[in-house]
């Protein structure tokens, strides 16, 4: 398996891991959420799963839209990106905050599943 997939898979779990601590210590009103670390961490591991989506998108498909998949993952990506800022910093209440976790959460299988689910002749 190449190399950026397996680096693209790496942070696509961690990213998955980082957004569900941070979302439960959002739910239990943890100091944790303020920390440097966890306010930083998280972009970094995000900015290299773009980066290493990016790449495997100009390696694997050249003319992407027409994986009908894939099409709907990037859709759902930004829906995810959406919910997780208001579910951890943008929501004005706690429930509006605890609800779009869950959206998020929602969001999250949909692209898990359309990432394991795709064709197996593309890679």
């Amino acid at each position: 398996m190449h190399i950026i997939k397996y680096l693209h898979v790496i942070c696509a779990i961690l990213t998955i891991i980082s957004f569900s601590i941070r979302g439960i210590w959002m739910v239990q009103g943890s100091s944790l959420l303020t920390r440097k670390v966890t306010r930083i961490l998280p972009h970094f591991i995000d900015a290299i799963l773009l980066f290493s989506g990016i790449v495997l998108l100009i390696q694997y498909y050249r003319q992407f839209y027409y994986f009908d998949w894939l099409m709907i993952k990037l859709v759902v990506i930004i829906l995810y990106i959406f919910s997780g800022a208001i579910a951890l910093r943008r929501g004005r209440t706690r429930a509006i905050r605890v609800t779009a976790l869950f959206i998020s959460w929602g969001f999250l299988a949909i692209i898990v599943t359309l990432a394991i689910s795709r064709p197996a002749s593309i890679f």
